[in-house]
Parts: structure tokens; sequence; C-alpha cells
């Protein structure tokens, strides 16, 4: 009898728009294609940018690859304050776990495809320190990667920026199927959407009490919306520097310049789309003032797993995240620059711990695990 009147509960739980907002979040769509690259769908492509993800020869000492900073055990994260590659870098390393959903790339979205983002690292002093024709002679010369790059895209590597783009788009197929399983939350909103009571009673009582909270009081879903947790923009949160004297970071003002002069954009000549719906976004984004010192509003997905946060790595623990937004606590002046909707949530220490217990059930599973390894060789 209690379990029945349990379940009756839990039928008339949520109100009519509060589950509307909870489904909003539920993950359900495959990762999007993306027409700048045409190779996107291909399994040859996806094998050679899986060789090339954990080929630490890219790098200019032999022994960084992108899997240094992205450990996929560690949801494809390094647990380090600041990326460290040739040297200590000097933002916090994103997830490239569900990046494939995303529509900008880096903290400061100064890449528009993913294939155009898996280049940068290559060449950049502070993480391979490599060049782009040290890679293309090491696809021309060894080997494997030779015949991986020739099943791939049926034609011989050769020594051009159109072979170098390719490199990028390989890897970008094998990030393509960097997509996280179903999550605990997940599965209570499809419990939600069926009227499956039965699962609906597996979702923890204080998980339901911070959804609530993120969906209600807190007001989280207003820059953590849609399947990913995110609304993919950029804004200027007046955080704390990582340390005193720190340089500060112009973030999106800054990017959106060296995108639009970096030729593997997606209106560049190397993108399969040049004139498509990617290319034109670039277009219409005004770099205004409002945007110095902004960074993508990063997916709370697997947050639990991804620590420390922000793009300095200002905060160690997720708890310090929370608080933070609860008083803003330590957050620099912003001036006109700053985010007008940011607001102390004066949240209680039983509100945070039910926060903390919603995102906990945001963590998803792994990709498969012979994604998660280099190729046998």
């Amino acid at each position: 009898m209690m379990l029945a009147g349990a379940l009756l509960l839990l039928q008339t739980e949520w109100s009519a728009p509060e589950l509307a907002r909870i489904l909003a979040h539920e993950k359900r769509a495959p990762a999007p294609l993306d027409a700048t690259n045409a190779y996107l769908s291909l399994p040859a492509a996806a094998k050679l940018g899986q060789a090339l993800f954990f080929e630490p020869r890219l790098s200019s000492n032999q022994q960084v690859s992108c899997a240094t900073c992205h450990i996929p055990e560690q949801f494809f994260t390094d647990g380090k304050r600041l990326a460290e590659g040739l040297e200590k870098g000097t933002r916090n390393t994103p997830t490239i776990l569900n990046a494939a959903y995303q529509r900008w790339f880096f903290w400061d979205g100064r890449s528009d495809s993913l294939w155009s983002q898996a280049l940068q690292p290559i060449e950049n002093p502070l993480e391979m320190g490599s060049s782009r024709a040290a890679a293309l002679q090491l696809i021309q010369t060894d080997a494997t990667l030779n015949q991986l790059y020739r099943e791939a895209f049926q034609s011989a590597p050769d020594t051009s920026d159109e072979c170098f783009a390719r490199l990028g788009k390989a890897i970008h197929a094998y990030e393509h199927q960097l997509v996280g399983g179903l999550s605990a939350f997940d599965r209570y909103a499809r419990a939600l959407r069926e009227n499956d009571l039965a699962e609906q009673t597996k979702y923890p009582e204080d998980a339901r009490r911070g959804l609530r909270l993120f969906i209600g009081k807190a007001n989280c879903r207003l820059c953590h919306s849609g399947p990913l947790f995110s609304d993919g923009e950029f804004h200027n949160l007046g955080l704390p520097r990582s340390r005193t004297g720190a340089k500060e970071d112009a973030g999106r003002y800054e990017a959106l310049e060296k995108l639009a002069h970096n030729p593997f954009r997606a209106a560049g000549s190397f993108s399969d789309a040049p004139q498509g719906e990617r290319a034109q976004e670039l277009e219409h984004t005004p770099r205004t003032s409002e945007l110095w010192g902004a960074f993508r509003t990063p997916s709370l997905r697997n947050v639990t797993r991804t620590a420390p946060y922000m793009h300095r790595g200002q905060f160690r623990e997720l708890r310090d995240v929370i608080f933070f937004y609860s008083e803003l606590e330590g957050a620099e002046p912003a001036g006109h620059h700053g985010e007008r909707v940011l607001k102390n949530l004066n949240l209680s220490v039983a509100e945070m711990d039910d926060l903390l217990s919603f995102l906990d059930t945001l963590e998803e599973e792994l990709p498969p695990e012979a994604l998660r390894r280099p190729l046998p060789r």
C-alpha cells in the first residue's frame, strides 16, 4: 500500500512546466554531423584518427599525444589545474567527451569545427610544439600511418596544407565517436517521458531535490541548458583569477579575431562546406566589448569526474563552484563587460548537498574500451 502511494506521488511530483524543463535536458539524439568534414562518417578515417590521437611522435619530443591531456580513463581530461604538454599551458583541459555536440571549440571558441581544433595543438609550442611539415613527414614515412591515410582518403599523403587538414578531419572522425552513454539522469528523464513508475523510483530523492533546484530556484538552466547542460555561449562571470598578478585573459574577444584569420576555419578553403551553415555562423557573430573575458559554458555532463573547474582551474572541488555561485565570494568586478544575470543564489548547505547529488547523476558510461586505447600495431 505504501509503495502504491509512493508511485502515485511520483506521478504528480512535477508540474507540466517543470516536466518540460527536465525533458529538455534528456540526451536522445546522436551527435550531429558537420558538413565541413566530408570524411566524418568514414570508418577508415576514424581509424586513422584514433591512431593519430594516441601518437606521441606528432610532438617535437616524441612524448606528447592528444591522449596526454585527454586521458580516456579520466573522462578525457587530465585532472590538472592547467594543461601540461611540452610546457604548462594557460588554461584548464576541457573534456572532449561529447565534444561532437558542440558548436565552438576551446574555452574561447577559437575553432568552429572539431577538425580545425585538432590541428592547433600540433603546432602550439606549449602543447606538442611540432609543425605541419613534421607531422606530414611522419605520415609519409611510417608504413602503418601511410597505409591508414591511403585507406581513408584514397590517395597518398603529401606535403600540402590540404593533407594536414585531412589529419584533423581524421581525428574529428574518431572523436565524433567519443559520446557518453546513458546517465542516471537520462534514465530518469526517459522514465518520466514514458511514465515508467518503477524506473522513476530508482532515482535518488536527494537528486530529485537537486534537480528541482537546478530548474527552479537556482535557475542553473539559464546557462546550462539543453541535452549538454550548456547553452554553448560565452560569458564573463567575474571569476577570481587563479593567482595574483595573472595576466588578464581576453577570452572570446581575442578568439574571434584568431578564428577569422585561421585558414582551417569552416569558411576556409580547406572546409568541405565553405558556404554552409557552420561557415556562415561566424559571419553573423559580432566582436563586441561584452565578449572581453568571456568563456564558453562547459557541459555539466560528467562534471563530477572532470575537476578542477573553470577555464583556469580556479576551483578544485565542485562544491567550491556551487559556493561561488551561491555567495559570489571572491568575484572580481567585471565592469561593463560583466555578466548581468549573475546574482547570489544564497543556497543553504543542504541545498548545496542536493545540487551535488543531482550533478552526480549526470555521470555517463564511457565509450567502448576499444575506442579508449591505441590501435594495435
